[in-house]
């Protein structure tokens, strides 16, 4: 498992080092994480007290360039730490993705993180 940190807790996980298995997820102790964000995640970007991050799904028979991506808003609030699956809004279109940050007054990332 390969990690990197994106924000307090929460960390992009690569299970069997495979940047196919990307996922966000919240880091419990230093060896046990709870995913927030499931495979692939492609982009983050940091707003505020939120982690926006794209994600392709991994679909296996489709292949990788036709998955259209997906988006979800994902709320650090230390309120929700212990359940931080609760904190995830998405998965989102582009345009309501969009939409959502506009109505929460999250400013839009020019470009996501991507690897």
């Amino acid at each position: 498992m390969d990690t990197t940190h994106v924000t307090q807790d929460f960390y992009l996980v690569d299970m069997d080092y495979d940047a196919e298995e990307r996922s966000l997820s919240f880091s419990v102790n230093d060896r046990d994480y709870v995913g927030v964000g499931g495979p692939t995640v492609v982009g983050y970007a940091l707003s505020g007290k939120y982690i926006l991050v794209k994600q392709r799904p991994k679909f296996f028979l489709e292949p990788k360039s036709t998955r259209k991506p997906l988006y979800y808003i994902v709320d650090t609030d230390v309120e929700r730490l212990r359940m931080p699956e609760q904190g995830v809004m998405g998965p989102m279109v582009l345009s309501d993705f969009n939409e959502t940050c506009k109505k929460m007054r999250i400013r839009t990332p020019v470009r996501f993180l991507e690897d």
